[in-house]
């Protein structure tokens, strides 16, 4: 793997957003546990002896290490993991649109969106496209 410093900087920068991506679905998905454990939810069905706050965890981890993979693909300068790069960073768009219409998620919306428009250009700056092989 080529150095990190050594990449172009559009790719360090969509490596980076890519990998903090993960990281935060990641901690998400141990949230939704973590909350159902200290009782402060009652989990997606209403029942605290459900079975969902577990599932959604597996899920949003299986979820977080694509990303990771993805964003490695992108990072090893491989053109093959530009596209589902960008189409992670199209799902991360469609989730901020629900967070930007209501008034608590306002700002977490705008993060989402934010991050998602930055890694998806720095990918897509022709730097970093030559680089890719």
């Amino acid at each position: 793997m080529p150095a990190f410093a050594s990449l172009p900087t559009g790719l360090r920068i969509a490596g980076v957003l890519g990998y903090l991506e993960a990281l935060a679905v990641i901690s998400y998905g141990i949230s939704i546990r973590a909350f159902e454990t200290t009782g402060s939810t009652s989990g997606i069905s209403g029942s605290g002896a459900d079975l969902a706050p577990s599932v959604l965890t597996v899920l949003y981890a299986a979820f977080a290490t694509l990303m990771g993979i993805v964003t490695t693909v992108l990072v090893r300068r491989r053109r093959a993991g530009l596209t589902p790069f960008l189409l992670v960073q199209a799902f991360a768009l469609v989730v901020a649109q629900p967070l930007l219409l209501g008034n608590a998620t306002r700002v977490l919306g705008v993060v989402v969106a934010v991050v998602a428009l930055i890694a998806a250009g720095s990918a897509l700056a022709p730097a970093s496209r030559e680089s890719l092989r």
